[in-house]
């Protein structure tokens, strides 16, 4: 389940083209691939380690920074199940529903890319790029300066 909801998370972020998500995804299916069969110590620390890069490589606060950090409470919460000697089952459902949520909250937010909007933006009506406003850069030659 979680492997078919990698993938899934993986297309959603492809299609929006949504950098944070494409590296959040990216970055569990790294550790998924290279730590996925570890015992618990191993798992749970470098799941922790790669959540805590990720949050280093999000530059502004979005919405990505939000399920990154729940998934490094979910780790947390993972190694304490594996320590204490019980079942995981209510650890990989929390992770379950933290991939849906994303899945969801990446398609909701697809014209936020990076946390910045990008639909719709005009960028030739911008003020700055308007002949005699004032905050223009380049002013016309012929403008009368008091």
């Amino acid at each position: 389940m979680i492997d078919a909801l990698f993938g899934a998370l993986f297309i959603v972020a492809l299609l929006t083209r949504h950098a944070y998500a494409m590296l959040f995804v990216g970055m569990a299916i790294c550790h998924d691939a290279l730590f996925g069969d570890s015992d618990g110590l191993t798992y749970y620390v470098t799941a922790g380690l790669f959540d805590y890069v990720t949050i280093l490589l999000i530059k502004r606060t979005t919405f990505i920074q939000l399920i990154v950090i729940s998934s490094l409470i979910l780790n947390m919460l993972g190694f304490l199940l594996w320590f204490f000697y019980l079942e995981p089952a209510i650890y990989n459902e929390c992770f379950i529903l933290l991939y849906i949520v994303t899945i969801v909250l990446t398609i909701k937010n697809k014209d936020k890319r990076d946390g910045v909007v990008y639909h719709n933006a005009n960028i030739s009506n911008n003020a700055f790029h308007k002949p005699g406003s004032t905050f223009s850069a380049f002013g016309s030659c012929s403008e009368a300066r008091p």
